[in-house]
C-alpha cells in the first residue's frame, strides 16, 4: 500500500498539471470583489509580496485553507503583504455564503482580497487542472508555487519571509 502511495504521488509530480513555472510573469486580469462592483486588477499589483489563490467553494482543501491564509495575511500586513483569493464557482453567492461563514468563524472580517472569476480566466490562463494552486509572486513574478491545500504555515512562513527581506 506504502508503494502504491508513493507511486501515485510521483505521478502526479511528474504531470503537467499548470502552465505556470516559478519566474513566469502573473497574467493580466480584472476581476470584480465578490460581492461588490469593485474591481481589482494585476495592474494594482506593485512590488509587495502576493499570495494569488484560486479555489472553489465546493473544493474542501480551499475551503479548509482560508483561516490559515487569514492568519498569515494579519501576520505579514504590516510589511505589505495581501492574499488574493479568486472564487471561480458558478454562482457568485455560493462563494459570498462561504465568505460569510468564514467571517463568522474569525468574529471579524478577513484580511483577504476576495475576487470572483465567472469565467474562470485565471484558472484557464494557468492552464489548473487541480485547485486549489496559491502563486507566490513578488515584482509581478511567480517566485514559488503551491500545488493543492496549504496546511502548514511554517511552510508559507518561510517562503514569505524569503520574499520580504
Amino acid at each position: 500500500m506504502k508503494l502504491l502511495k508513493t507511486l501515485t504521488l510521483t505521478l502526479l509530480m511528474t504531470l503537467n498539471l499548470y502552465s505556470i513555472e516559478v519566474g513566469d510573469s502573473v497574467h493580466d486580469f480584472e476581476l470584480k470583489q465578490l460581492g461588490s462592483d469593485t474591481h481589482f486588477d494585476s495592474k494594482s499589483l506593485d512590488n509587495s509580496v502576493y499570495l494569488l489563490n484560486i479555489w472553489a467553494q465546493w473544493c474542501k482543501g480551499c475551503k479548509e485553507e482560508m483561516p490559515l491564509f487569514d492568519a498569515v495575511a494579519k501576520k505579514y500586513a504590516d510589511k505589505g503583504f495581501k492574499i488574493i483569493a479568486v472564487n471561480i464557482d458558478g454562482k457568485e453567492k455560493k462563494a459570498k455564503k462561504f465568505v460569510k461563514k468564514l467571517e463568522s468563524h474569525l468574529g471579524e472580517k478577513s484580511s483577504i482580497v476576495f475576487l470572483y472569476d465567472k469565467k474562470k480566466t485565471l484558472a484557464q490562463a494557468y492552464d489548473a487542472k487541480v485547485i486549489p494552486i496559491s502563486l507566490l509572486i513578488k515584482d509581478k513574478k511567480v517566485q514559488h508555487i503551491f500545488m493543492g491545500s496549504c496546511k502548514e504555515q511554517q511552510e508559507l512562513d518561510v517562503e514569505i519571509e524569503k520574499l520580504l527581506k
